[in-house]
């Protein structure tokens, strides 16, 4: 559970453990553990994606990423009241979109993420731009 925190841009506060178990299980991922960074949606699409293996299926979702592909980095992008937050490999950042200013910052934070969290920002409230 998360703790409790002070403000509601905090990444850890939005921080959920999962964990999967039972007979549906293969033998072969139990005591497993992945420790990669996703979200929901990322979630949704690598059951699927697992579920659904044959080339007949493509699932084009631009907000997700394979959770179980090895080559591909994971990155969450989360918001808050009047921001966005990014957690990735290199770094975690909070962006307040009224005050125009980072304000958590953790490790590697580029100017390029920031700008990559407007546009998502933009994406998500006008899903038809191009």
């Amino acid at each position: 559970m998360p703790r409790d925190y002070t403000n509601n841009f905090d990444p850890g506060k939005f921080k959920i453990p999962m964990l999967i178990f039972g007979p549906a299980l293969n033998d072969d991922l139990k005591g497993k553990s992945l420790n990669k960074i996703g979200s929901h949606t990322d979630l949704a699409y690598s059951l699927l994606s697992s579920l659904f293996k044959n080339d007949s299926l493509h699932l084009p979702y631009r907000f997700a990423h394979q959770l179980l592909d090895s080559t591909q980095t994971g990155s969450v992008f989360y918001t808050f009241d009047q921001g966005f937050g990014f957690v990735t490999e290199q770094g975690k950042m909070a962006y307040d979109l009224t005050a125009d200013k980072v304000v958590f910052e953790e490790g590697s934070v580029s100017d390029s993420l920031i700008a990559r969290g407007k546009l998502l920002m933009q994406g998500t409230f006008n899903p038809h731009m191009h």
